[in-house]
Order: structure tokens, then sequence, then C-alpha cells
């Protein structure tokens, strides 16, 4: 009987055994996070957080921005960069290799832990670019896909700065069959003040959105960037605000127009029963870090029916007030002075 009872044990546990499988082994391939060690950190940057990058999945390209007045090029010559990568994956050149980033660009190349994928990026060190600060919102282009607009500037030179960012790409994602003019952020011209203006309006994500528990999406405009990785798992991770800005603006100025919806919808995408119109959340943030560089996060503005403009009277432009909401739209003119 308990030779029985053992044999049996044993084949039970052989077949239970042969039904697990191995893990597959991770195709990913990418940097997460990139540091900067080095002993001449406040050489090189303003503040710590300058030193670390947290790295789009779609992009390849990884600018760290050196501080204004630097020219000490020989403290690009030995640094140490710190990657974060996806489980499993291995990197070349490794975190404790030193580097030469003194005017040239060094490539890593990351290998996915199944070793079937690899991919390169490219990580360079650059002085702070000139934001455009008279936005006119004449720039814009249909991405490659021709689905929706995308903003840019213009310098007096003819240079392109890309310096705007919308939820787009997101939307896209969520709702992949809008087409041109269907998206939250459009290109609008019928009833702008001069030229083309941008029309922001909170449209319905469709079935995905609803399962992914966002059943609307808020037109927006702003100053950053925007991971479209993340669009769907943290979408307030993926909008990415600010870009760094080395002047001080002395006041904000702008038009814009409101139409509030007609109904309040709440983030269950249900109608909110007594709910409060509220204005258009058109905001401006000033951010400084403990070494004086503020940086310029967002300008976002709307237009739809009922023109208003902000100001203290016919001579006087408003004034900026960093932290505080405003009413400001189509145009930002920021006028400024070195810091």
């Amino acid at each position: 009987m308990k030779k029985i009872f053992f044999g049996l044990s044993l084949f039970m546990a052989f077949s239970l055994g042969s039904c697990i499988q191995d893990e597959p082994l991770n195709s990913e391939c990418d940097i997460e996070q990139v540091s900067v060690v080095s002993e001449n950190q406040d050489v090189l940057f303003f503040s710590p957080h300058d030193a670390v990058k947290i790295v789009p999945s779609a992009s390849s390209n990884i600018v760290f921005y050196v501080r204004e007045g630097f020219t000490d090029s020989t403290a690009l010559e030995a640094l140490r960069l710190d990657m974060k990568i996806t489980p499993g994956a291995t990197i070349w050149p490794t975190s404790d290799s030193i580097v030469n980033l003194r005017d040239r660009e060094v490539v890593y190349t990351v290998t996915s832990e199944d070793g079937l994928w690899h991919r390169d990026y490219r990580v360079r060190f650059a002085h702070t670019p000139s934001l455009e600060t008279d936005l006119q919102f004449e720039n814009f282009r249909v991405e490659e896909r021709g689905r929706y607009e995308e903003w840019f500037e213009r310098t007096d030179e003819g240079t392109l700065i890309n310096q705007w960012a919308t939820g787009n790409p997101g939307y896209a994602i969520s709702r992949s069959s809008a087409v041109l003019g269907e998206y939250p952020t459009v290109a609008y011209d019928t009833d702008a003040m001069s030229g083309h203006a941008v029309k922001l309006t909170t449209c319905d994500t469709g079935d995905f959105g609803s399962m992914m528990s966002m059943p609307i999406a808020a037109g927006n405009l702003f100053i950053g960037t925007f991971d479209v990785a993340n669009a769907l798992l943290d979408a307030m991770a993926a909008t990415r605000f600010g870009l760094p800005f080395n002047q001080k603006p002395l006041r904000f100025q702008g038009y814009y127009k409101y139409h509030p919806g007609d109904v309040f919808i709440n983030r269950k995408g249900h109608g909110a029963a007594g709910a409060h119109r509220r204005t258009g959340p058109l905001c401006r943030a000033l951010q400084e870090h403990r070494r004086p560089r503020p940086a310029l996060h967002a300008g976002r503005r709307q237009r739809a029916d009922a023109p208003q403009h902000r100001g203290a009277g016919p001579r006087e432009r408003p004034r900026a007030h960093p932290g505080r909401r405003g009413d400001e739209g189509r145009r930002m003119d920021l006028l400024r002075h070195p810091v």
C-alpha cells in the first residue's frame, strides 16, 4: 500500500511539473532613466534635478542642458552615466563606464533579455535652447499619419522649435476611428482674432476609453512633452509640463473664448446632476529651483463663442501672476529680461 501511494505521488508531481513552463525572457530594451554622476554637478547644472532625465519610451535622444554661463567643457570629459534599464536587459557602455561627452555624443546600446532586440540611444550635452515667447499658433503641421495637427514655433532665422505638445497622440489610441478635425485639440480659424487659433474640446474617448476608465479627454496645448506610452496607464505621468526657460517673464497677455458644455460629465462618464459650470482652465506657472532658473510650464488657451480679454485697462497690459489661474488666451506675449 505504501509503495502504491509513493508511486502515485511521484506520478502526480511529474505531471504537474511538466505543465509549468518557464516564463519567456523579456523582449524590452529601453532606458527608463539616466543620472549624471560627477563631482562637478554644481559646475554643470543649476539644480540636482537637471542631472536626472526620465526618458520617454518613444525617444532615443537624451539631452542634458548645462547651466547658463557654462564654459568649462573639460568638465564633460570624464562622466559616468547611471542607467536604469528594463529588467533583464544589458547595456553597452555599461553604467560604470567613464565616457567623454565634450563636443560629442555617446551612443548607448540596450539589448533585450531574450537577445532578439536592441535599441540605440544617443546622449549629449547642450546649452539651454531659447523658447519663443511671441506665440501666434500659425505654425502647425499634420502628423505623418494624417490624424491630427502638431504645433511648433519658428525663429526669425527660420529654425523650428518643437516646444508645444498636446494629448492628441493618446486620444489616437483610445479612439482610433477619429479623423483629422475630430480630436480634442485642433487648429481653428472660423472665429479667430486673426489668423489661426487653437480650439480645445472635451471629447468622448469611445468604447476603449470607457473600458480604461477614461471616458472623456480634454483638449490641451502646453509647453513640454507628451509620453504616449503612458497615455493609458498613467495620463498624468504622460503629460510632462515645462521646458527650461532662462528669462524672467514680466507679463502675460492673450485672448480667449469659452463655451461650457451642456452636460457636466464625471470620470465615470455619467452626467453629474446639479454640477456647476466652470470657466476654462487657462494657466501659466513658473517654477524656480534652488538656484534662480525659472521654468516656463504651460500656456493653454481656448476658443468658442464669447470673446473675452483680460487686462487692467485700455492702456495697460495684464501682468503675469505665477501660481494663479487666469483666462488669457489665443496669443501669449511674454516680455522678458535675463535673470
